[in-house]
């Protein structure tokens, strides 16, 4: 049954990624170029829609706080703040992004519209967490391994790591520069 299931929304969410692309097709055709009627001559321009962008991955998140902020702008900005994209798809959108401990967190809220901010609120409310968000990019630069010998990659493994957490703290207005917090 469980394997039934996952076949029937794994079909339900390629349908309609196909049906989506195919209308978004079907607008960039109609668009094609505009034209602009000057004072003096005529000027045309490009509608920028007519630009075939890349398809965004939906990224993906499994319950691990240090990738929460990535998750949670991401999603944000593609899904939760759009308009064109009804609240039943992005509460399926959502469904599809999460694996682990995200999904079954949310896997008894049932799928209709109505709930697709309660999901999103209780994966907020968990996982926004600033101080373990904090104390995880702490332990991270401290769980840094020793480097055994000088060498380029371990060098940079340092430095990338260390940056990396100081900046996230930054993001969360986490004072980077002393420990007094």
């Amino acid at each position: 049954e469980l394997e039934e299931r996952t076949q029937f929304e794994s079909n339900y969410y390629s349908i309609i990624s196909k049906v989506k692309n195919a209308i978004a097709n079907h607008y960039s055709n109609q668009n094609g170029n505009l034209s602009h009627v000057g004072n003096s001559s005529n000027t045309n321009f490009e509608n920028p829609r007519s630009v075939k962008l890349p398809t965004i991955k939906l990224p993906t998140f499994k319950g691990n706080y240090d990738n929460w902020l990535e998750f949670h702008d991401a999603f944000k900005s593609i899904i939760h703040e759009s308009t064109e994209i009804s609240d039943i798809q992005k509460f399926l959108y959502l469904k599809s992004s999460l694996e682990g401990e995200a999904s079954r967190l949310i896997e008894s809220i049932e799928v209709c519209a109505s709930n697709y901010n309660v999901a999103w609120n209780v994966l907020t409310d968990r996982f926004e967490n600033k101080k373990l968000i904090v104390h995880n990019l702490l332990k991270g630069i401290f769980d840094i391994p020793k480097m055994t010998k000088e060498s380029h990659s371990e060098l940079r493994l340092l430095f990338d790591t260390i940056t990396k957490n100081l900046r996230t703290m930054k993001v969360l207005g986490r004072p980077s520069e002393s420990w007094d917090d």
